[in-house]
């Protein structure tokens, strides 16, 4: 067999993990989403995972001590250990899960409702619309001051020459 043929048996099964794991996330999003439901705030839903999460952990990364944090609780997120083959690793709980939570919780923090069968891009459009509703849309003439800040700042940094260059080249900008 060539190393071609196995390069393309090889894409095949990355190909098929894809699949799997982006049938995964859709699995836990969906449970996390239909959990969500349950409670009426950010604290309600992180009280209603931590039993299961804690359980993970333990189960996990219970015997490296840098799983934890000095208070003894657990580290969700990334966290960096040396496993018992002695290969550097990074723990905590899973991409597809804290991701998902950190959508849902991003939700409750704008008061934006998730509810059944929303997809997580939904929730994400949703939540970044209640964003943007609530921080004030520059205006043009604001934009306008931004960018000449910004081009002072680059002109500035020029070299003599350069600056002769821009001059030349940018005077009538304005319709001078």
């Amino acid at each position: 067999m060539s190393t071609l043929f196995d390069a393309i048996l090889t894409a095949d099964v990355s190909d098929e993990q894809s699949k799997l794991s982006a049938e995964a996330a859709g699995l836990v999003w969906g449970e996390l989403r239909d959990s969500s439901m349950k409670v009426w705030s950010r604290q309600g839903f992180a009280d209603l995972l931590k039993g299961d999460e804690d359980k993970f952990m333990e189960q996990k990364y219970a015997s490296f001590p840098e799983s934890k944090k000095k208070d003894g609780t657990w580290k969700y997120r990334k966290f960096n250990y040396v496993d018992t083959a002695g290969q550097r690793q990074t723990g905590g709980l899973p991409p597809a899960w804290s991701s998902s939570k950190s959508v849902i919780n991003r939700a409750y923090d704008e008061n934006v409702q998730v509810v059944y069968d929303m997809s997580k891009t939904q929730v994400e459009a949703l939540t970044k619309a209640a964003v943007l509703e609530k921080e004030p849309q520059a205006t043009d003439w604001e934009k306008l001051e931004g960018v000449i800040r910004t081009a002072k700042r680059i002109y500035e940094k020029l070299s003599l020459s350069d600056q002769d260059r821009a001059r030349i080249q940018y005077s009538n900008f304005l319709g001078e």
